[in-house]
C-alpha cells in the first residue's frame, strides 16, 4: 500500500489536481469550451485552500546559494 515512488512527485501530482476541490478539468469538444467546471461530487478540500496550495507549489524555487549573494 502507498506510493511506489521515493520522491514528492506523486504527492505533488495529487495536490495539483483540481478535481479534489470539486472542479474537474474538462477538455474542449467541438464548439464547447474546456476548463474547470463545478463537479457533482463532494469536494475533499475547499477551493480557497486548494488555491493557496497552487500558489505555494508554483512559487519560484531558489537555486543553490545564489539568493545569498546579497548577504556576502
Amino acid at each position: 500500500m502507498g506510493f511506489d515512488r521515493k520522491s514528492n512527485v506523486a504527492v505533488e501530482k495529487i495536490l495539483k489536481k483540481p478535481v479534489y476541490c470539486g472542479m474537474p478539468k474538462v477538455e474542449s469538444f467541438r464548439e464547447f469550451p474546456g476548463g474547470l467546471f463545478p463537479g457533482t461530487h463532494e469536494a475533499i478540500i475547499d477551493e480557497d485552500t486548494w488555491s493557496l496550495v497552487q500558489n505555494k507549489i508554483n512559487e519560484p524555487k531558489r537555486q543553490g546559494l545564489f539568493w545569498m549573494n546579497n548577504f556576502l
